[in-house]
């Protein structure tokens, strides 16, 4: 599951960017997605290495987010 803008973030970073209540709702949460990664972040998965052999097409696909119900 990628989480997003909160992937690889410590909780409380998240927590005084976000809040609380929203990050408990995302964590618990079904259907509510984490906040989308910005595509050109340095987080975002398509600057990872094990996707190097991906196409530039292919990366712009990949999520920049999921909930747990899109995973």
């Amino acid at each position: 599951m990628h989480k997003g803008a909160l992937q690889g973030k410590e909780k409380n970073e998240c927590v005084e960017k976000y809040g609380l209540e929203e990050i408990k709702m995302i964590r618990t949460s079904y259907s509510c997605p984490p906040p989308m990664i910005d595509i050109d972040d340095k987080d975002h998965p398509r600057f990872d290495d094990l996707y190097s052999d991906y196409s530039l097409e292919e990366k712009m696909k990949m999520p920049r987010g999921e909930s747990i119900e899109m995973v």
